[in-house]
């Protein structure tokens, strides 16, 4: 769905690394363009969205800090250098995304390219799915929380932070009994994400809640959450705000027993 457009710019490198990075295949939804620098240039560096600077045979440091100096927040900087010279750089190793040592063969080049390209394409979709995730969790109006084993809250959508009035960065981090602004978390909630974790199985209730704005129901949804090597390590859980509609269902009943009442006592 998306596309990404890199623009790549390739400072120093010799033909041999131009054309093999010029010959690689762009991943699905990327396309590329390449600009090629003898030198650094601040106005050209300050356009790539990924900079491929080789110090070896330059002066080193003052490259990479031109290099870090012009290029833009997000941009990538991956610096080819000699053995010799990776000392040298120590200062801006932490501002360096990469460094590949000298010489590289054409083989090599084109491993790590390609390895360099399949990076970009994970952190892309990765941005993507989590786009995905917070415009469809921000766009409901039930509640909508992940959290830990032992009960921190690491997400949740903007109808739980409208419920709770709090901010997510207030939210995040805590517990159930700071968020609801209660004394002791709730055994109830507890006991039904201990079911969950130990069935791992989604498991449906009906919880109350101390909210601003009183005590509110909520029939809830729990599901288990798992870590990459399959053990459960917490739950996600969606909550609908049910206390109109059971306001209303009791409303109801109440009607029918007084009418039930009236009809049963006429003589007629």
């Amino acid at each position: 769905m998306y596309h990404c457009p890199v623009h790549i710019c390739l400072v120093g490198v010799a033909d041999g690394f131009a054309s093999v990075a010029e010959a690689a295949k762009p991943r699905p939804s990327f396309s590329h363009r390449f600009r090629r620098l003898e030198a650094p240039d601040t106005a050209a560096m300050a356009e790539a969205d990924a900079l491929f600077v080789d110090v070896t045979g330059h002066d080193a440091l003052a490259w990479v800090r031109k290099a870090l100096e012009a290029k833009k927040p997000r941009t990538c900087i991956v610096v080819v250098a000699a053995r010799e010279q990776i000392d040298e750089l120590a200062p801006l190793l932490d501002r360096i995304h990469d460094i590949w040592v000298a010489p590289l063969s054409a083989r090599e080049l084109s491993y790590r390219f390609e390895r360099w390209l399949d990076r970009c394409k994970r952190d892309a979709d990765a941005w993507r799915d989590n786009q995905y995730l917070e415009a469809t969790i921000n766009s409901i109006p039930s509640l909508v929380w992940y959290k830990s084993k032992d009960g921190i809250h690491y997400k949740v959508n903007d109808a739980f932070c409208a419920t709770v009035n709090k901010a997510k960065d207030d939210v995040q981090g805590r517990g159930h009994a700071y968020i609801w602004d209660v004394e002791a978390d709730d055994p109830a909630c507890i006991e039904s994400e201990r079911q969950v974790m130990e069935s791992e199985s989604t498991i449906v209730s009906e919880e109350t809640v101390q909210t601003s704005d009183g005590i509110r129901l909520l029939t809830t949804y729990k599901s288990p959450l798992y870590n990459i090597d399959g053990a459960v390590m917490g739950t996600v859980g969606v909550g609908i705000d049910v206390t109109q509609e059971r306001a209303f269902e009791n409303e109801i009943v109440e009607k029918n027993r007084t009418l039930e009442t009236i009809f049963t006592t006429m003589e007629c």
